[in-house]
């Protein structure tokens, strides 16, 4: 196959109809333009995109009709089981050295069906998954109940999914689907799949964690847009709204036509479909215009005052993209997952389609209000940007996935990308690790087309892991009592045993097709018994052997070390090529400058902490299941053990006296309250074995991932807590925030965002003060963040330092 990588490109057609065969279209060609081999697996006898020859790409499949229009008896068994398609795909397998070759599947069940995965098994780990849809979890493809028009809570092929009529033709069809489902999780477990799914947007990521995906095999890629036009439409001088897309139930076509024409609003439809000919009978104010390209859209979108969406269902909704970027508001059904996305940045009105009244009222005051529309125009134009991707930033987006993917023997085939390992604790089962560290791959990913980054977990993880958290407790307490030289002592031989059989190791694997270290972020140089000092200096020196450069990056930087501590990074620090150092706030740099710079010749900046772009890093994330619909405080739990342990062994206060008194106090002012951890299971077992059993009616959340955790903390009015990573993401949505002092780093940045009266001393404020000061900022309107602009351009800086250094 040469020596270039390879790229196999599976969905039902290779001619786009809708969104879903044109993001399979385009994922093949700009493969193909950055250089891959690039094979088209879909249906052959259908018309084909011509662009996909013209670009070099191989159309290779199999005969055969859309499952929909053969005949009943074939339809049932080829649907199930599609045998040509298997034996296909298996060939063209066979054909590609598949140590360089990545898989990514796109539609499957319209013509394909589940026999794909079967020859895709043994190269499950080079495999992705775009969900366009939701056929991995559920049989109907929608996680929908047509018949009650209302999302599904079941999981497919449960009982509860079994003894539920969904289907959207009849009961038989269910059965069918039913069985089609059972087929595809026999031969591809959820648990069990080893590749990568990518959503279109993690408001999916719930169904498929629920359905037994695994949450670090999930990332989100959101679709490309291009604006129909290049310029602002001034809606507000336009007197009708506009449909795009098909005509039929499911896209609420009927509703649209419906609602126009109680509104006495003109209507314009851009599509075909089965209720093409009765709206056309049934609403005057309707004009069909059939299927349109896109140059006949850009015609009609210059003439529209709303696009409206009113789907049952919307996995994501290119049309109402494409209407926002042309500065077009978008009236979105709340069933799509984009609704809240363009609420939240005032660019549309979310409507309900079971209240088609309301949704004809709504319609009826933006035709008369020319103010609001110009407001939502304007929002819709300069401030969606981030909703969806570029055509660019999706192509690359998805070709360093394909490069993170694959096989290690040819990791470092493609010299174009610089392969950037993150050191740190991103694996730690304290959420906030890993947190800081997935915005910072964010961050670097997005400032540079050609960085693909990858954790590398300085404790040797390669997954989240809570076990051990009573014995850790314990441990935690017993060292905590112990004068340091004996703790010292105790964990010594400990880590000499790591050193050699897990950690060295594991940095070589890591290292060795790396071509680029950064550490950070994290409170990493400090010394907690020589934990770090002993890992960071064995890391540096391995990063060494293999001559990679490297960036010290956001970290924080202690103020008391032992000579053994300083000697350890010291020798690390010189002897290594380092590039630059930033660390995240004055004091970190100070230290820096009084332990290391003179031993290293490098100084350090100050750089916002990476944790605060988690706004960008997870947009606008659904509400974890556990959740309440609404939160007053979330009040984030650390255990006495594990802060007097990191507080140098001294008493800090009763804490859980000083946390029930909290609690109580803040649910007589009628508060909504919601306890939490960051994960770590010294955190979880000290609140479901002390707090929570002693205090009535109180929510609880234990969050499993680190989107789990950015996504309670920004569906809440305020957080209390003590732990640094629920205080920054926190910030960076925008919401109100008080901070419990525990450590110089707590305040440092609070004081950096001039919030530093929010910042509690509990050795000096009793928990009803800290109730009263809660009511106070709950009072107040939150303040939109702005510290996360900053830090993107500061990460921007540091991957562009990075490609400058690679090239």
């Amino acid at each position: 196959m040469g020596e270039k990588l390879n790229l196999i490109v599976i969905n039902d057609s290779a001619l786009a109809r809708g969104g879903a065969t044109a993001l399979a279209i385009e994922s093949a060609i700009g493969a193909a333009q950055a250089g891959w081999n690039v094979t088209f697996f879909s249906r052959k006898n259908g018309t084909q995109d011509p662009r996909l020859k013209q670009n070099g790409v191989r159309l290779r499949g199999v005969d055969g009709q859309k499952v929909s229009i053969q005949f009943p008896a074939k339809a049932f068994v080829s649907g199930l089981w599609n045998k040509a398609a298997k034996r296909a795909l298996t060939q063209l397998i066979n054909e590609h050295d598949m140590t360089r070759t990545i898989i990514h599947v796109h539609n499957w069940a319209h013509f394909l069906s589940p026999s794909i995965f079967d020859p895709l098994k043994p190269f499950q780990a080079q495999t992705i998954l775009s969900t366009h849809d939701f056929f991995l979890t559920c049989g109907n493809g929608g996680q929908f109940n047509y018949q009650s028009r209302l999302p599904c809570p079941h999981i497919g092929n449960s009982p509860q999914c079994l003894a539920t009529r969904c289907d959207k033709r009849n009961s038989l069809q269910k059965v069918w689907r039913v069985s089609r489902h059972k087929a595809r999780k026999r031969i591809l477990p959820a648990p069990d799949f080893k590749g990568c799914l990518a959503l279109v947007h993690n408001k999916q990521r719930p169904f498929f964690e629920r359905a037994g995906f695994k949450a670090e095999n999930i990332v989100e890629i959101r679709n490309p847009i291009s604006p129909l036009t290049n310029e602002r439409v001034s809606a507000e001088k336009n007197n009708s709204i506009l449909f795009i897309g098909r005509l039929d139930v499911e896209k609420g076509a009927d509703i649209a036509a419906k609602a126009a024409e109680m509104a006495g609003a003109k209507i314009v439809f851009a599509g075909e479909g089965p209720l093409k000919d009765k709206i056309s009978r049934s609403y005057k104010q309707a004009e069909i215009m059939g299927f349109c390209d896109r140059e006949k859209l850009a015609e009609l979108i210059k003439e529209a005052r709303l696009l409206i969406m009113p789907s049952w269902l919307e996995t994501f909704g290119l049309a109402a993209v494409e209407s926002l970027w042309s500065g077009v508001p978008v009236l979105m059904s709340q069933n799509a997952l984009l609704s809240e996305d363009i609420v939240n940045r005032g660019a549309g009105v979310s409507i309900d389609p079971k209240n088609i009244e309301a949704t004809s009222k709504t319609i009826r005051s933006l035709m008369g209000d020319n103010d609001r529309i110009k407001s939502l125009s304007k929002n819709a134009y300069f401030q969606s940007a981030d909703i969806a991707n570029t055509h660019k930033s999706w192509n690359s987006a998805h070709l360093r996935l394909y490069q993170k993917m694959l096989p290690e023997t040819h990791s470092k085939v493609d010299k174009s990308i610089c392969q950037t390992a993150l050191l740190n604790v991103h694996y730690s089962a304290n959420l906030g690790d890993g947190l800081l560290s997935d915005c910072l791959a964010y961050g670097l990913e997005q400032g540079a087309d050609n960085i693909v980054s990858f954790p590398v977990d300085l404790a040797g993880r390669e997954s989240i892991t809570t076990l051990g958290g009573s014995r850790r407790g314990v441990a935690l307490k017993t060292l905590a009592k112990l004068p340091q030289s004996l703790r010292r002592l105790a964990i010594s031989p400990i880590q000499k045993y790591y050193l050699k059989k897990l950690w060295r190791p594991h940095y070589h694997k890591q290292f060795k097709n790396a071509d680029c270290v950064v550490v950070g972020g994290g409170n990493l140089i400090v010394d907690h018994d020589l934990n770090f000092p002993v890992k960071i200096n064995a890391a540096l020196s391995v990063a060494k052997s293999y001559n990679l450069p490297i960036h010290i990056y956001g970290v924080g930087v202690g103020t008391k070390f032992s000579k053994k501590a300083l000697s350890l990074f010291r020798s690390a620090f010189r002897d290594c090529d380092l590039k630059s150092v930033t660390v995240r706030d004055e004091a970190s740099r100070l230290s820096w400058e009084k332990y290391f710079a003179p031993y290293c010749g490098i100084s350090a900046e100050v750089v916002f902490d990476p944790g605060i772009i988690a706004k960008d890093c997870w947009a606008t994330p659904i509400r974890p299941n556990g959740v309440p619909d609404h939160i007053d405080c979330a009040i984030g739990i650390m255990s006495p053990n594990e802060l007097n342990y990191h507080n140098d062994g001294s008493k800090f206060i009763d804490l859980h006296k000083w946390y029930v008194e909290l609690i109580s106090s803040l649910q007589k002012k009628n508060m909504k309250i919601v306890i939490f951890s960051n994960g770590s299971p010294e955190d979880t077992k000290y609140i479901q074995s002390h707090l929570a059993p002693n205090l009535d009616q109180l929510d609880v959340f234990i969050p499993k991932t680190q989107s789990e955790l950015s996504a309670l903390l920004a569906h809440t009015d305020l957080t209390i807590a003590f732990r640094l990573h629920a205080i920054i993401p926190t910030t960076s949505y925008g919401n109100r925030v008080i901070a419990l002092e525990w450590d110089k780093k707590i305040r440092s940045f609070m004081t950096r965002i001039g919030k530093s009266d929010q910042c509690i001393n509990m050795r000096e404020t009793s928990a009803s003060t800290v109730a009263e000061l809660s009511m106070k900022l709950l009072s107040k309107p939150k303040t939109p963040s702005t510290e996360h602009i900053i830090a993107k351009q500061e990460i921007d800086m540091l991957a562009a330092r990075i490609c400058k250094e690679f090239n």
